[in-house]
């Protein structure tokens, strides 16, 4: 009898047909996913390379700026935002910071902040200070533009390892006056 089921399992181990057939179905998960999955980071990660150089865009064309920063720039630089990133009103936030270094207080504070969308309020003195670690180095009442946004990415499938917002925290300084002014009306 134990010769039988030897002889059995020898030619079971040695029979070759249907292994394609079996491995394929144990792989096309695994491959399906693994590609679906670099779809996903590679649509995400462009979706934050996108968010980005929409917010230095934003940055760099209020850096440019000579005359006042009023609202209907404020809400035509949001509208440039939703442009840029392809995203809906209700999923895209911009919040525009001036900040000064007073060399004396040894301290970075608010000149202006104005807001569009509903992710941010405007920034007060005390937030101001808390991001001093992140802003550059500046001299006795230079000024920087800090554009910070959120928009939301959609993904295609939920993997569970991304997040569905992206934010932006980007600082530039005034190009060609000294200061970025704000004009309400």
């Amino acid at each position: 009898m134990t010769s039988k089921l030897n002889t059995l399992f020898a030619r079971f181990r040695k029979d070759e047909e249907a292994n394609l057939s079996v491995e394929a179905i144990i792989l096309l998960p695994v491959l399906l996913w693994a590609f679906m999955a670099m779809f996903i980071f590679f649509d995400n990660f462009r979706s934050h390379s996108v968010a980005q150089k929409a917010a230095y865009t934003i940055g760099d064309m209020i850096s440019r700026e000579t005359d006042y920063i009023d609202p209907t720039y404020m809400t035509n630089a949001y509208k440039l935002l939703q442009f840029l990133s392809e995203s809906e009103a209700a999923d895209t936030s911009l919040r525009v910071t001036v900040v000064k270094y007073n060399a004396n207080k040894d301290r970075y504070q608010r000149v202006w902040s104005k807001k569009k969308g509903a992710g941010y309020e405007p920034l007060n003195n005390t937030q101001v200070k808390k991001l001093a670690n992140k802003l550059p180095n500046m001299v006795h009442n230079e000024q920087l533009i800090l554009v910070e946004t959120k928009t939301r990415y959609d993904s295609v499938s939920d993997i569970g390892l991304l997040g569905d917002e992206v934010e932006t925290f980007v600082f530039t300084r005034p190009r060609f006056a000294p200061q970025v002014m704000w004009n309400a009306g």
